[in-house]
């Protein structure tokens, strides 16, 4: 089955640019049709004021960013996949985080800055137990 690709855009653009130059990469052939943006807000009802404007099939997807998607869609993966490089990232960001945590604890103690607790008026509940001096 052919796909129909018709692409709305302003030549000098960056957005309609580069989904020429990405269907051109994948190998679709599209037609391209140089429009202002007062005609864009007219076909879409004043919706959209933005290029480029790409239909595929007749059926409106986007603009750029929506076209990126659907060629990742094309190729078997989805937008909200990750690559195995960020997977692995974010893997080894765990791995250090774990590393932090294990940490041995000296048996220093701890450095009194010698602030005090701010009283906010309430009391603290007793418990039957006893504190332990230190």
């Amino acid at each position: 089955m052919a796909i129909d690709i018709v692409l709305y855009g302003r030549t000098g653009c960056p957005y309609t640019e580069n989904a020429k130059k990405d269907l051109k990469k994948n190998g679709y052939i599209y037609k391209f049709i140089e429009s202002t943006i007062k005609e864009i807000e007219k076909m879409t009802d004043g919706l959209r004021s933005t290029v480029p404007l790409i239909y595929i099939n007749g059926k409106w997807i986007g603009g750029y960013n929506e076209l990126v998607h659907w060629f990742k869609k094309q190729n078997g993966g989805g937008h909200h996949r990750r690559s195995p490089i960020k997977r692995k990232r974010k893997s080894m960001k765990r791995k250090s985080k774990r590393k932090t945590r294990k940490r041995k604890k000296t048996g220093r103690k701890r450095k009194k800055t010698g602030r005090k607790r701010k009283k906010t008026g309430r009391k603290r509940k007793k418990t039957g137990r006893k504190r332990k001096k230190r």
